[in-house]
């Protein structure tokens, strides 16, 4: 079966699961707020760590190109798909800190992404299982995870630490100038990002809930390290723009008044 064939299967497999999932969260009623929240955090972050299982082959396979378009695609479907999922905990913290949800939401939120996390590397052997490809069937029995950095690890560091910020700055500009245009600047934003970073430095993270699915207990990185480098700088640099993001706009306000 040819690489973008098999996958397109892989992908498809797995939104369709998470969507059937969520279909039937709706179909069971849930309607207690902060429990509907946490499953439908669970299936989305489950669905977005599980499809990252597939990027790397798209970028062997087609290229820092391909996997350009690959994530730009996706995240316009995950955006499409999740019932307002977070599915990052830097987000999950801008809204704990602005008052959008309560210390106990924040908490149960971050632990249903945790654990959409964790079950992604399941989901993804369990398709690997189907044997799609050599290379799929070949993971199912023998997946490896080694980390080698091309950079220095310090430039990775403020790499994530920086590029966060202004991500979050442009976010937060493009939704107050152009709101329907800004999901688009998102995507391709973040797609540039990510694809930067695998060319300077080997690897993708910017975001901290996916680097933990996708890289956490690699061999050559040890569980402190990971932490430093995958969560501290990406949280970070977009809560301070956050906060600046936020300064600005109130003093806009103090202005207008």
């Amino acid at each position: 079966m040819e690489p973008i064939i098999v996958s397109l299967v892989y992908y498809c497999c797995v939104v369709t699961f998470c969507e059937l999932s969520r279909r039937f969260i709706d179909v069971l009623g849930v309607r207690q707020p902060i429990l509907r929240h946490a499953l439908f955090e669970f299936f989305g972050t489950l669905q977005v760590c599980t499809c990252v299982y597939e990027n790397h082959l798209v970028t062997k396979n087609f290229g820092l190109k391909g996997f350009f378009l690959v994530v730009f695609l996706l995240l316009n479907i995950h955006r499409m798909v999740n019932r307002g999922a977070f599915i990052s905990p830097a987000v999950a913290l801008e809204r704990l800190l602005s008052s959008g949800i309560s210390v106990f939401h924040f908490v149960v939120v971050f632990w249903a992404q945790i654990l959409g996390a964790l079950c992604a590397f399941r989901l993804a052997r369990r398709i690997w299982w189907i044997e799609l490809s050599e290379t799929h069937a070949h993971q199912a029995v023998n997946f490896d995870c080694v980390l080698s950095f091309k950079g220095p690890v310090f430039a990775l560091i403020f790499y994530e630490f920086c590029v966060c910020f202004v991500l979050r700055t442009c976010i937060g500009i493009a939704s107050r100038k152009n709101p329907r245009f800004s999901p688009i600047l998102a995507a391709v934003l973040f797609a540039t990002a990510l694809s930067s970073e695998i060319l300077f430095f080997g690897v993708a993270g910017l975001n901290p809930i996916i680097a933990f699915s996708r890289l956490f207990g690699c061999k050559g990185l040890n569980n402190i390290d990971h932490f430093v480098i995958f969560w501290f700088p990406a949280i970070t640099g977009w809560l301070l723009a956050f906060f600046i993001d936020r300064s600005r706009i109130m003093i806009s306000g103090l202005k207008k008044d």
